[in-house]
């Protein structure tokens, strides 16, 4: 079965799949029927700002079989801008719904990240919510670039466990540099970067209530959470967005055909 066509709205220099959540969730599951290997990015305004001046960043979401749009800012540019995005996919919303998705079907699920500790209590809720769906196997990288992770062993561990859904827990940008760069010799029907999802599921990290999701300001409930950390970071996103989105604005103003941007899906070619 061949991957559905999706359209794709180029926004800030990126590309991003116009899909919605649901959308999002059949086409990972066309992709883990496919067998064959695919990659996911679930992009925000921080990935945006990562990616200026990073043009191998850059060249991993052109690569991805699917990019969607992980952030209510991006949403809302994307109604001037056009196409537009329908909605948010959060990436720790969608993690749930592909757990829903394993249960009913029983897929293998990997995880690489995080800590020993966190990655076992993972396991240990995991099993008692969808007992179904089979973890097997759990890999912590340790401290360091990609480049100095144990990768053999890891894709040893990963072949031998035989995976459908391979998850990778170690934050933007290392875990699409590793999925990237190794999603094909891991031999994953599917791989996703889920950052702090991990955190979320065993309670070391509080997501923000419901309503402010639904407003786009749960990124204000993140910095809050830990100023000292976050504050710079979301400034500098600030910044990135403002003058990325202007230097859109004025090449839309230039353009007869006016705002409206859009190209068929798989221009992303590998």
């Amino acid at each position: 079965m061949s991957d559905p066509e999706r359209p794709v709205a180029f926004l800030l220099g990126l590309p991003f799949h116009v899909v919605t959540m649901d959308e999002t969730i059949d086409d990972a599951v066309v992709a883990v029927e496919a067998k064959r290997p695919a990659y996911y990015i679930t992009a925000n305004v921080d990935f945006i700002a990562q990616s200026y001046n990073n043009e191998p960043l850059k060249d991993i979401l052109f690569h991805a079989d699917r990019v969607v749009c992980d952030g209510m800012p991006l949403v809302w540019l994307s109604r001037y801008f056009k196409p537009a995005l329908p909605e948010r996919v959060a990436g720790s919303d969608m993690v749930f719904r592909l757990f829903e998705q394993a249960n009913q079907r029983g897929w293998k699920v990997y995880f690489l990240g995080s800590d020993t500790e966190t990655l076992t209590e993972t396991k240990r809720i995991l099993a008692g919510r969808y007992p179904k769906m089979d973890v097997v196997g759990t890999f912590s990288p340790p401290f360091g670039t990609v480049d100095s992770w144990p990768n053999e062993a890891i894709l040893e561990d990963v072949k031998a466990s035989k995976p459908d859904l391979l998850l990778v827990a170690v934050g933007c940008p290392k875990q699409e540099y590793w999925i990237s760069k190794y999603y094909k010799d891991a031999d994953v029907s599917l791989s996703i970067g889920i950052g702090a999802s991990l955190d979320f599921i065993c309670g070391s990290q509080v997501r923000a209530p419901v309503w402010l999701q639904k407003i786009g300001m749960e990124w204000c409930w993140r910095m809050m959470s830990d100023p000292k950390r976050l504050v710079k970071r979301y400034a500098k996103d600030f910044y990135y967005l403002i003058v990325l989105a202007y230097r859109q604005w004025q090449i839309t103003r230039e353009r007869s055909g006016g705002p409206h941007v859009e190209s068929p899906d798989r221009p992303l070619e590998r």
